[in-house]
């Protein structure tokens, strides 16, 4: 199996780890269960034999007692001894010769047949003066020899041996190998089966979830998570990817957010070099007229100008002064002024602001209030802050003013972290979802035309921005109906040697 990803490719080979590990578990639960069977088989054989012969013995024991009750007076009734041992053959079952063995009073003496009934093995062992109990038989016929001496009363020396020849059972003597073997391979297979719901469960279907959430991130799907419940390895491998894919996820947000500032701070830098250019070229020829209109509406001229000649001058010298004033934001925008960056309380230079802004004559219908913490550490130059703060209000007062309910604009003022958070919001009507991307660009506006130079809310993010900070509009609206803008700013001087701009982690969106 290949794989492709991009110009790499990635071949992958080798068995399927199902078929590896059901054949592994096969191969372990039979030869397991067979093992415990046939050895279990083993030991249930022996100790029913064991069991089998302890019962001949006894039952030997008793012929050997009725059969001394046939001696009188030290002389054996051979034809009573037949006929016990033809009772005894005849009612047991599994019994296959009954003997009656006499010896005499030396130690030497053969075994002397006294009675017989049934047919004994050819290969038996001679009788004994004692107890023997024979099972040489036990591996070609299956017999047992069992001895047992019984005494002859009134003549002293003299013993007799009974033995009895058996049988053993089938069972005892071929077990139940077959039926073993049928219920050894049914376990098997029972345990198979649940051997393998239980890889699939607990080994197989996690491997799949991982194997989708791989796939998923090579889609580029960087948020994916996945979720694996089953051993504590497979879990804590589950684990380890989301949080692989987590920081995966937020590297390339962090990669996005500086790619952005440099594509950001390559385009101001561009539109600075322009800007800086053609405010050096317009700028002269546009004192020199401004020099030459004061000239001709200098009342002491002569000849005097009639007034219809002189409202046209007027109007030259405001429109002149307007480009002077563009003039002058563009070389704002495109040089990096002096920055007095120091840790500072921004509660005053809010109070300040605001003072500003409800005294201006065009912000008297809108009503203007603070909420928020009284005190606002960070890290920051007091004077760029007003700067960028009365543009958004101003922004802000005009946005409200052009709502259907009552104008309203709301500064507020929280920590977030290691951050300073200044919201300014409004009730105007908002921002058009299809152009809240361009409004931090140089020259874009909303105003009709001769009202702005979209240049005041560029300018407000290059000054944030200079100083560690983040303008931004937030997406969705406002408590008041139209929009929020968020000043964040760092709370304390940063550390040395990092960043305050590009290397910054980025912030969650600021709350309505």
């Amino acid at each position: 199996m290949r794989r492709g990803y991009g110009s790499s490719v990635t071949e992958v080979r080798g068995r399927s780890l199902r078929i590896e590990l059901l054949a592994s578990l096969a191969m372990v639960l039979v030869l397991a269960v067979v093992t415990l069977s046939f050895t279990a088989e083993l030991l249930g054989s022996r100790r029913h034999r064991e069991l089998e012969v302890d019962r001949l013995r006894e039952h030997t024991h008793g012929l050997a007692t009725l059969a001394a009750m046939r001696f009188r007076g030290g002389q054996a009734e051979a034809r009573a001894l037949e006929d016990l041992a033809q009772q005894a053959l005849a009612s047991t079952r599994g019994t296959v010769a009954v003997e009656v063995f006499a010896f005499g009073d030396e130690e030497a003496s053969a075994a002397q047949l006294l009675a017989r009934a049934g047919l004994p093995a050819d290969d038996a062992p001679a009788p004994t003066r004692t107890a023997q109990v024979h099972t040489h038989a036990l591996d070609s016929l299956g017999l047992v020899i069992v001895d047992e001496p019984l005494p002859t009363f009134g003549t002293p020396g003299r013993l007799a041996v009974l033995r009895s020849t058996s049988e053993l059972s089938g069972w005892t003597r071929f077990a139940d190998w077959p039926t073993i073997l049928v219920v050894a391979g049914g376990v098997a297979i029972v345990l198979l089966a649940l051997g393998a719901f239980l890889i699939e469960a607990q080994v197989l279907r996690p491997l799949r979830a991982l194997k989708a959430g791989v796939a998923a991130v090579a889609r580029g799907e960087l948020r994916t998570r996945v979720r694996v419940d089953a051993s504590r390895e497979l879990n804590e491998l589950g684990a380890g990817f989301n949080e692989m894919t987590e920081a995966l996820s937020h590297q390339h947000d962090r990669l996005g957010d500086q790619a952005q500032r440099l594509r950001r701070t390559e385009h101001m830098a561009a539109v600075g070099r322009l800007s800086a250019g053609v405010a050096h070229e317009v700028g002269n020829p546009l004192a020199a007229l401004l020099g030459y209109t004061e000239l001709l509406l200098d009342p002491r001229a002569e000849p005097a100008l009639s007034e219809e000649q002189r409202g046209l001058l007027t109007r030259i010298q405001s429109q002149t002064q307007r480009i002077q004033s563009i003039v002058a934001q563009l070389l704002d925008y495109s040089r990096q002024g002096a920055r007095n960056q120091r840790e500072v309380d921004l509660d005053e230079t809010l109070e300040e602001t605001l003072a500003l802004l409800r005294a201006d004559p065009s912000t008297k219908e809108v009503e203007i209030e603070r909420v928020g913490a009284s005190s606002l550490p960070a890290w920051a130059d007091p004077a760029l802050v007003a700067q960028v703060l009365l543009n958004l209000g101003l922004n802000a007062c005009r946005a409200a003013r052009e709502g259907e309910g009552p104008a309203k604009v709301r500064v507020a003022s929280l920590q977030r972290g290691d951050r300073s958070c200044i919201e300014v919001r409004d009730s105007g009507p908002g921002i058009d979802p299809e152009i809240a991307d361009r409004i931090f660009e140089p020259f874009f506006t909303t105003r009709a035309a001769g009202e702005g130079t979209g240049l005041g809310l560029a300018i407000s993010r290059g000054l944030v921005e200079s100083m560690g900070g983040e303008l931004r509009c937030q997406a969705e609206p406002s408590l008041l109906g139209g929009a929020c803008f968020v000043v964040e700013l760092p709370s304390q001087a940063p550390a040395p040697g990092s960043s305050t701009t590009l290397e910054r982690e980025p912030t969650p969106e600021a709350s309505a």
